[in-house]
């Protein structure tokens, strides 16, 4: 059966999100996150519809860039 399709809204001049946000609050000081598994996670929600992170400077270091870089370089 398949799943509904992901509920969304507009916010500021037009750009559509999905209601629900995945925080990355849990790469907060741990320097042992696996980014590979982590970028694969990231991306079965995008494919899923939910294609909104939190991603607050104060979740992760600038070093957790890296993830976003390789996240973004398996999409294409």
């Amino acid at each position: 059966m398949p799943l509904p399709p992901i509920e969304r809204t507009t916010i500021g001049r037009g750009v559509s999100i999905p209601r629900m946000i995945s925080g990355l609050w849990q790469l907060v000081d741990d320097k042992n996150i696996d980014l590979d598994a982590t970028a694969h996670a990231m991306k079965l929600l995008v494919d899923l519809g939910l294609d909104c992170f939190d991603m607050a400077d104060h979740y992760a270091d600038a070093g957790r860039l890296g993830l976003a870089k390789q996240f973004a370089g398996d999409r294409g």
